[in-house]
């Protein structure tokens, strides 16, 4: 229960923080979807990982012009398919943890338009499918993958270790 509030907390500050203060070109760092994969590389409890899909897309959803619950199945979708690939590495080091930055930012930056543009259509509202794939993306994929890089170097030398 207290790794529960903690999260919640954890993930409004950096949603607050996330999408307040940081924008820079137009593009702002993930720190929820870094927050979200540490979380799945680093975390024992299944159920745990799943709460925290859940707990980061809807403050994500809470804070955006997005219908709710859009944001929350891309993270569970994000999960499920981070998961397979989790299962099939051994071992978590820098080269595989760029591969599962770059992967996932590219799944989110798919499937949140998509899942936005199927949720819109069924609860009646008209959105046009839209994907953002310019220099922004690029942009996203640099700084997921610096961020990512430095938290992973920095709970390496608090000596966590993937499960």
């Amino acid at each position: 229960m207290r790794n529960f509030f903690l999260l919640l907390i954890i993930f409004y500050f950096l949603t607050l923080f996330q999408i307040s203060f940081l924008n820079f070109l137009k593009v702002q760092p993930n720190f929820i979807f870094i927050l979200f994969l540490f979380i799945l590389i680093f975390g024992k409890s299944n159920n745990f990982k799943v709460l925290s899909a859940f707990l980061a897309g809807l403050f994500l959803d809470i804070f955006s012009n997005l219908i709710l619950g859009t944001t929350i199945m891309t993270f569970l979708l994000i999960y499920f398919l981070i998961k397979i690939i989790l299962d099939n590495f051994r071992k978590i080091n820098l080269y595989t943890l760029s591969i599962l930055i770059i992967l996932g930012t590219l799944i989110f930056e798919l499937l949140l338009p998509l899942n936005s543009y199927l949720f819109s259509k069924f609860f009646g509202s008209s959105n046009f499918l839209q994907f953002n794939f310019n220099y922004t993306l690029f942009l996203k994929l640099i700084y997921n993958l610096i961020l990512g890089l430095l938290g992973f170097y920095m709970l390496k030398l608090y000596r966590y270790k993937p499960t």
